[in-house]
């Protein structure tokens, strides 16, 4: 029986039931390190005498909060006040009943554990220490999501013997330890996130009167505390004062707020260090504190030849205390640590959830490489459009837009402009980064560029001269879906490192550079990844600020991983540029709609704005062939190079496209002479009987051609075909039902139906165009 409405949290349907029972708890056990200094662990197991695999959880945060006693308390979801993000270090019950043991610890230097020395090797030496255990078979995994998601994607480049898989979710930075600068402040824009969840922390802390700093590092401490834009905020210059006894971790990003020299190219020596099985991946709500989302999808990016899966859940965070994902987790580790088949790795590497389609999509990689981009460009009267901007014009001479932002002294509001689409005449559906190209001037050396992607409607309404017309209706639906941010005095690119759809900026010192005050620059600003599906008269958004600001007072905000940001103390007026000489636009990966849970890889987005380049599926109008043949000379030559002409649209619309590649009309099939590219033939049609066809097909959704209701129905069975011929149909992206006389099955991008002759039909049932190829061998149908 398929469900209402599919889960955002559990992409799985292995449900391997309980295997034990009971439950042995040993708390507080000491485990020495390679240096004397003990570690506090708790180990739990099921009553056996028998050697287990064992999954262990490892983070800063305090083990007191993660014991079964403790996680009585009911799972809650994301908006109850007392959902709690530090545990998270898994359902003991749940793993210990499938026949796991579950080992949850601290570093050295937090709650019960000793201090001193350095922790670099902690988990490291834990693991091992584990695996020598008469309750242990040898096999160690981890589990655990953000911090104990780092501590396992830290671990793994130490590459301890007995450590064979991990399931590192919600995995903090890959670049630097335990997490980094850049992932964390993206464009060096800086968030307070780590300041918001410091009260969570059980660090060994002795504090007293704020000592003298070594030369270089005072001066960095008094380049701070003269710093406007931290004065403004009192909580930021009670930290400062201290000079780093409280906060220290703070304390240290606010004293020197850039990427420390050699952080990247050390972080990716360490990657191939990785040669572990790795499933990662975050949820679409991460891109609020940025550090889960990011790092996901770099180490994703950075590992290479090892078994490895990505997953991006929803906007909504996993309930805690953590139980989510634990039939994914267990069916991981079965195959890793058990041996069991579960399937795992006969899935598409990818999974990740559609908003507004509320439902799954897979893909082979990530980005969805089949996709392309697609621009929106930022005009007059913030619209936001698909038509680039004609040289010799009056595009050449529209004016900026602008707006200025006073500080948060003088007011709460956030000034911004907001630049929409017309509502859009079919879905549209997002999936992946997405990056502005930004030409813009302030009256300041320095801002915080700020972009917001919204997803606004149903908007019935027309804009028109007539009163009550003129404006976009107040009001309307708007869903938050990601952001971006790039600091101004950060813009410098890494060309070797920046790609199309991710601006890789050099965040250093050295490389910060100060804005002129009223000149023009080019920015590149990455919109957080995403997926979502534009419903069919809703708008895209594209909103430009450059301030945030938190909900509270004295530096307390509603939730802390929707963090604020250091703003500016000055007022600044923005100008934004869109003409022809300076096309700001938006740029993201997309594909026109809708799919199920076993959807296969399809790429999604249209355009967005200034220059937000967007995505769309691949075309099937345009494919290129190449076709060979002898020369004269009896050598193998290229005869044919072009673009296929025998391109036709079916069935009324321009949206079911037939693509004819090649055809052949006898067997064995003379290959002597020229090339001859024989002319298409219409369709439905089968090869001749010693012949054969190549070609592609498009179908659209059902919902473009077919009608609703009975009249659907009768025209789907009057579709029912058999051809005389043997047809291999490869799926090549989307969703589609192959239906036949009494059964039908779905397939999706990879899978292939080997048609012998039967009757069937196609039905796409999806809101995305599915691309199958077919070869059709002449011979003769069943029956």
């Amino acid at each position: 029986m398929s469900e209402l409405a599919p889960s955002p949290e559990l992409p799985t349907a292995y449900r391997r039931e309980a295997t034990h029972s009971g439950l042995v708890s040993e708390p507080d056990v000491y485990v020495a390190m390679r240096d004397g200094v003990r570690l506090c662990v708790d180990v739990h197991r099921p009553v056996t005498d028998e050697p287990l695999p064992v999954l262990l959880a490892f983070s800063i945060y305090n083990k007191e909060l993660l014991s079964p006693e403790a996680t009585t308390l009911p799972p809650q979801p994301a908006w109850s006040p007392l959902w709690m993000g530090p545990t998270e270090a898994g359902d003991t019950r749940f793993i210990t009943s499938r026949g796991y043991v579950h080992v949850v610890g601290m570093p050295r230097g937090i709650g019960k554990s000793e201090g001193g020395g350095s922790r670099e090797f902690d988990s490291y030496d834990l693991i091992e220490w584990i695996a020598a255990q008469p309750w242990c078979d040898g096999n160690v995994g981890m589990i655990g999501i953000s911090g104990f998601g780092a501590e396992q994607m830290h671990v793994a480049r130490q590459n301890p013997p007995a450590l064979k898989a991990i399931f590192p979710y919600d995995p903090r930075g890959a670049y630097g330890t335990l997490g980094g600068f850049r992932e964390e402040h993206p464009g060096g824009v800086l968030s307070l996130f780590r300041y918001l969840v410091g009260h969570f922390g059980v660090f060994h802390q002795d504090k007293g009167a704020p000592g003298e700093l070594p030369p270089a590092r005072d001066a960095l401490w008094r380049e701070a505390m003269a710093n406007p834009d931290y004065r403004m905020f009192g909580h930021i210059l009670n930290v400062l004062s201290m000079k780093g006894q409280h906060m220290p971790a703070v304390f240290e990003t606010l004293i020197d707020p850039f990427e420390q020299p050699g952080t990247v190219e050390r972080s990716e020596a360490e990657f191939g260090n990785i040669r572990i099985p790795v499933y990662t991946g975050a949820g679409w709500y991460g891109y609020t504190y940025k550090t889960h989302l990011q790092g996901a999808q770099s180490y994703w990016r950075n590992l290479t030849n090892i078994p490895k899966k990505l997953l991006f859940l929803s906007h909504t965070h996993l309930e805690r205390p953590f139980h989510g994902l634990h039939h994914e987790i267990v069916r991981w580790y079965d195959h890793w640590l058990k041996g069991i088949d579960t399937g795992m790795l006969d899935e598409p590497p990818v999974r990740y959830w559609v908003s507004g389609l509320n439902d799954w999509r897979t893909g082979t990689d990530w980005p969805l490489p089949e996709t392309q981009w697609t621009k929106l460009y930022l005009t007059s009267w913030e619209r936001l459009r698909s038509q680039e901007f004609t040289p010799g014009s009056a595009d050449d001479l529209i004016p900026p837009d602008s707006f200025v932002q006073m500080p948060l002294t003088h007011t709460r509001q956030v000034a911004k402009l907001r630049f929409l689409t017309d509502p859009l005449p079919r879905d549209v559906l997002i999936a992946g980064p997405a990056k502005l190209k930004l030409w813009a001037s302030i009256d300041q050396d320095d801002t915080n560029w700020m972009v917001v992607l919204k997803d606004v409607g149903p908007d019935p309404s027309v804009r028109t001269a007539r009163e009550g017309e003129f404006e976009i209706p107040s009001g309307l639906p708007e869903r938050e879906l990601s952001r971006g941010w790039l600091k101004a005095s950060n813009r410098a690119l890494d060309q070797d490192r920046s790609t199309p759809w991710k601006p890789f900026h050099r965040l250093t010192r050295e490389a910060a550079e100060p804005v002129v005050p009223n000149e023009i620059v080019e920015y590149d600003i990455e919109v957080l990844a995403t997926a979502n599906l534009f419903r069919a008269g809703h708008r895209i958004c594209l909103e430009i600020t450059s301030m945030d600001r938190p909900t509270g007072v004295a530096g307390a905000t509603d939730v802390e991983y929707v963090p604020y940001h250091i703003s500016s103390s000055r007022t600044t007026l923005h100008h934004v540029f869109h003409d022809t000489e300076h096309p700001s636009h938006s740029s993201s990966r997309s594909s026109p709609t809708d799919r199920s849970p076993s959807e296969r890889e399809q790429p999604m987005a249209e355009n967005l704005v200034a220059s937000l380049e967007l995505t769309p599926a691949p075309s099937t109008r345009k494919i290129r062939r190449v076709v060979t043949a002898l020369n004269s000379d009896n050598e193998s030559v290229i005869a044919i190079d072009d673009i296929s002409p025998h391109v036709s649209c079916q069935a009324g619309t321009d949206q079911f496209v037939v693509t004819q590649l090649w055809r052949t009309i006898q067997t064995p099939v003379g290959n002597e002479g020229p090339a001859v590219d024989l002319p298409a033939e219409p369709l439905p049609v089968a090869p001749p009987r010693e012949g054969s066809v190549f070609r592609t097909v498009e179908f659209p959704p059902d919902s473009v051609w077919r009608p609703a209701g009975s009249a659907g129905e009768e025209m789907a069975r009057r579709q029912i075909h058999a051809t005389d011929s043997l047809d291999y149909c490869i799926v090549l992206s989307g969703e589609i039902w192959a239906v036949l006389d009494a059964e039908e099955t779905r397939l999706s991008a990879g899978d292939v139906l080997i048609q012998r002759g039967t009757n069937h039909a196609w039905s796409n049932r999806s809101a995305a165009p599915c691309v199958i190829a077919f070869v059709l061998v002449g011979g003769k149908a069943a029956g």
